[in-house]
């Protein structure tokens, strides 16, 4: 039961330790983390002052390179690759951005680029990193048969346990009592 919060957590943790894009492009790499399986959240990947002077948002993926998706902002069209297609979640309004469904092969980097009215680019790369779900070993779902059966060993290995503290304690009183 427990072994199904894990990726809850390992999410949390990412996101406060700062595995999320920040609000605003600026000059290096960053980098986010997820989950295989789950929602890649870049979060807002502008506010809303640049958004009133933005044209597009475009997020390309390097080698090989992939236009990801392309969102016109004044007309609100957005066209996605055919491979994200029905995997990008973008709002315009707000600037959110998500890839749903994420897998392994999505790792890499990705360009943010937002094109001002103007012409003028400012563009953002974010390396991506996935760690599988599955990546915690002892969460491994086991068949119940097995789980019952570790149970069984773990109490009949307690209980010999026991028996031979109890029985070393008996022998040893005994002992003394021989002495005195």
């Amino acid at each position: 039961m427990l072994c199904r919060l894990y990726p809850v957590i390992l999410a949390a943790l990412l996101i406060s330790t700062g595995g999320r894009a920040a609000t605003e492009p600026a000059s290096g790499t960053q980098e986010l983390l997820g989950i295989a399986g789950s929602s890649l959240d870049f979060g807002s990947v502008y506010d809303q002052v640049v958004r009133q002077e933005l044209y597009s948002v475009t997020l390309k993926k390097s080698q090989p390179t992939l236009r990801v998706f392309l969102s016109i902002i004044s007309s609100g069209k957005m066209i996605p690759s055919n491979s994200y297609k029905d995997r990008v979640k973008f709002d315009p309004d707000s600037g959110s951005l998500q890839l749903l469904n994420f897998t392994a092969g999505d790792t890499g980097t990705y360009q943010l680029i937002l094109t001002a009215s103007n012409g003028t680019d400012f563009t953002k790369s974010i390396r991506v990193r996935l760690y599988e779900s599955d990546g915690f070993p002892f969460c491994r779902e086991e068949p119940v048969l097995k789980r019952k059966r570790f149970h069984i060993i773990l109490i009949v290995v307690s209980l010999l346990v026991l028996l031979h503290i109890g029985i070393f304690v008996w022998v040893k009183k005994r002992r003394n009592r021989r002495m005195i």
